[in-house]
């Protein structure tokens, strides 16, 4: 079917049209062009509701649709299903009042739960269903092959219940997440309940570098089929670098002087544009970052785990200039090299109860002298304070892998009678809807999902990593399809992914 057939369906009468939309193939613009079509058609009060999966997407998805924010309603489905829930907790056993589920603690909802719950919602309380179908009376779904089977049937409740129209855009060679035991939904479940079936399938993305796009949709269809990636018919912008003595990562950090030479010679060459080097593991990430000198930030993507920590245990502390103290260096341990057990033994000595005793550690002086506001004000202002100056001009000795955890604490200043979990918590949302793009960065695949950078080296490709399994093939696929102008491939010479062979 043609473009013209796509953009017909979209905007029938059918209740459910599914668009599989590989990468880089329109997606984005055609469900943004498809809600600002439908808007003059809308009942008063009504709105066009477009459900993400990411808040990349909602932020890319929020811009094209700017000036209809009284018309074109766009939210994650996570954040969706808890606006559901939130009015209703005490009815459905749940603390109230409820707080953001971006952050541990018991008083808190897990993202988990909020599906379950919203459709334990919508099942004793059916107009509150019919409410929101008759306010929605278009609902777009992006990245839908994400969506887990309770989510799913949220919206599919909702649209049941009303004359709703569902547009479905996914594409289950983009189904990466792995989440244990649960499950994404099954695209061919979601086919069967398609009234209309569409396919995007000309390469968008890549107009400054065509041959990268076709090679691209051809090693997506390779390996869909079960083939290796077709790198004998790759383009020039298309690159495998073999390093001989390289072993598989497995789970740890791979060896970093190894890796150093091909790095430094991918960043060297690639100085024009945002550079993204991904891997499929954390930890193998960390030896890419070492291997990179300084060369790339990581990507920590949506992690904010070490700011709660942190909060957490400096709220314990509050009004013990020692015990805040401690926490810091504790941070700074977890999320920085150079925090070795003699400079944190000196610290300890330094940052005592009474105060600041620098003795002769020249080294050292001027960084345990940063913590002084703490000494004269014992609080989470000052110790947040501390934290973004550390941040901002941090000792020679020491390099800060994970900034973002001093970055959140830097920003937060807790008002008087507010809970401070509560401004951290309103600190990450703000964040979440303007994600930082760094220019040269290094991450996993996953974190990488919904962006685009023009140069990718994908490091570590073995046969671990990158198996012959079809959450290798995805995870490969994703890889290549983030790079709008240039690809290369790492591959360990004593253990290459089956896919290059």
């Amino acid at each position: 079917m043609s473009l013209a057939d796509l953009r017909r369906g979209l905007r029938s009468a059918a209740p459910t049209v599914l668009v599989e939309a590989p990468a880089g193939c329109g997606k984005t613009y055609e469900a943004a062009d498809l809600a600002r079509d439908i808007v003059d058609e809308l009942p008063p009060g009504g709105q066009v509701l477009l459900l993400a999966h990411t808040n990349a997407a909602v932020q890319e998805f929020s811009r094209r649709t700017q000036g209809l924010r009284s018309c074109v309603r766009v939210t994650t489905i996570d954040s969706f299903c808890l606006e559901l829930v939130e009015p209703y907790a005490a009815a459905l056993g749940l603390p109230t009042p409820l707080r953001r589920a971006i952050g541990p603690g018991r008083d808190r909802i897990g993202f988990g739960q909020l599906a379950p719950k919203a459709m334990e919602l919508l099942t004793r309380a059916p107009t509150i269903a019919r409410l929101a179908a008759a306010r929605h009376p278009l609902i777009i779904l992006d990245e839908h092959q994400d969506a887990r089977p309770e989510q799913h049937a949220v919206i599919r409740r909702i649209a049941d219940v009303g004359a709703v129209r569902l547009r479905i855009f996914g594409d289950p060679m983009q189904a990466i997440y792995e989440r244990g035991d649960e499950r994404s939904i099954g695209w061919d479940e979601i086919e069967r309940e398609a009234d209309l079936r569409f396919r995007l399938g000309i390469p968008q993305r890549w107009r400054d570098a065509p041959d990268l796009g076709d090679w691209i949709m051809f090693a997506r269809a390779e390996l869909c089929s079960g083939r290796p990636l077709p790198l004998r018919e790759c383009p020039p912008c298309v690159r495998v670098v073999r390093v001989p003595d390289l072993p598989d990562p497995g789970f740890g950090r791979g060896l970093p002087h190894l890796l150093s030479q091909p790095l430094q010679s991918f960043l060297r060459r690639r100085v024009d544009g945002r550079v993204a080097i991904l891997a499929r593991r954390n930890a193998f990430v960390w030896g890419l970052h070492m291997a990179a000198y300084r060369g790339v930030v990581v990507n920590e993507g949506s992690d904010c785990e070490n700011a709660y920590w942190a909060l957490d245990q400096a709220m314990a502390a509050v009004g013990n200039p020692e015990g805040l103290s401690a926490v810091l260096v504790a941070l700074l341990d977890r999320i920085s090299n150079g925090m070795t057990a003699a400079r944190q033994r000196a610290l300890a000595k330094a940052l005592g109860e009474q105060g600041i005793a620098v003795g002769r550690n020249q080294e050292m002086r001027a960084f345990m002298l940063a913590f002084q506001p703490i000494y004269d004000d014992p609080g989470l202002c000052a110790f947040c304070a501390v934290a973004g100056a550390i941040l901002r001009s941090p000792p020679e000795w020491l390099t800060i892998r994970l900034p973002e955890a001093l970055r959140l604490l830097g920003q937060l200043r807790p008002a008087d009678g507010e809970d401070p979990r509560d401004a951290l918590d309103a600190t990450i949302m703000a964040r979440k809807q303007a994600p930082r793009r760094p220019t040269r960065s290094v991450g996993t695949v996953h974190k990488a999902k919904g962006w685009e950078f023009d140069h990718v080296l994908i490091g570590g490709f073995s046969a671990s990593h990158f198996a012959d399994d079809l959450q290798g093939r995805r995870l490969a696929y994703v890889a290549l399809s983030r790079a709008t102008r240039s690809v290369e491939i790492l591959v360990p010479g004593m253990a290459p992914s089956p896919l290059v062979s």
